[in-house]
């Protein structure tokens, strides 16, 4: 796992980084933040779609290096992405029982995301997770941003320790 320095936020914290997983060398982005003098850690992830043998190997070898990474993170933890896995499939099931967290949609119903441009075999592949240490207010899927993905948007909490 390697890292380099990138600047997207106006939160207060270090810069959020580059982090790879796997052996492709996808980027993922990791970035802590501080607000309202309670810290929390967000990871933004995008596993290689599997399209085929090859690929289908490298996505699970990056689901399971990111459940570990997960899995060692103390406090408070959003994980957000396309994961390129539906809730149903054994490697989202793999996943969720290595990295210990939550999916934000407990409770809250399907969010088919994919594809924007077929709405009759819309999938669940754009996921948000959480730890312990985050409540869920409310999520959603938003209108389209001319992207092949609806975005989902999320209200969500730090529990206080």
């Amino acid at each position: 796992m390697t890292t380099s320095v990138l600047h997207l936020s106006r939160l207060a914290g270090p810069p959020p980084a580059l982090i790879y997983f796997g052996s492709t060398k996808v980027p993922s982005i990791v970035a802590d933040f501080t607000h309202a003098g309670q810290d929390f850690h967000v990871l933004a992830t995008h596993p290689l779609p599997p399209s085929g043998a090859e690929y289908s190997r490298y996505r699970n070898e990056q689901l399971r290096e990111v459940a570990s990474y997960c899995r060692s993170i103390d406090g408070p933890l959003l994980l957000l992405g396309d994961l390129n896995v539906t809730p149903w499939s054994i490697h989202y099931r793999d996943f969720v029982n290595t990295s210990g967290l939550d999916n934000a949609s407990r409770g809250r119903g399907l969010h088919n995301t994919w594809p924007t441009f077929y709405p009759w075999f819309r999938i669940p592949i754009d996921h948000c997770l959480h730890n312990e240490h985050v409540g869920i207010i409310a999520k959603r899927v938003g209108a389209s941003l001319d992207s092949d993905h609806f975005p989902l948007i999320l209200e969500f909490f730090i529990r206080r320790p």
